[in-house]
């Protein structure tokens, strides 16, 4: 693992990139949208939802995602 400016970057086979994690993510909000979102910032490479420790079938709102970054997301996302 290298640090660099906060983030952290992995290195897989001759891929680099970088896990972003969005918490509290409404479950009523839209995959498709939100992947629209992350698309403006980088290539996305997986996604995972998720669930809590006891209640694995139960989401408890945190998303990560691992991302080849063209730009780094803003902190703080907004919906309408």
């Amino acid at each position: 693992i290298v640090r660099s400016g906060g983030g952290r970057y992995y290195q897989e086979q001759e891929q680099i990139y970088t896990v972003v994690t969005l918490y509290n993510v409404p479950f009523e909000l839209e995959l498709s949208a939100l992947l629209a979102k992350m698309r403006e910032y980088g290539n996305f490479l997986n996604h995972l939802n998720c669930t809590h420790e006891e209640f694995p079938t139960i989401h408890n709102g945190t998303q990560k995602y691992k991302m080849e970054l063209k730009s780094f997301p803003p902190s703080t996302f907004f919906w309408r």
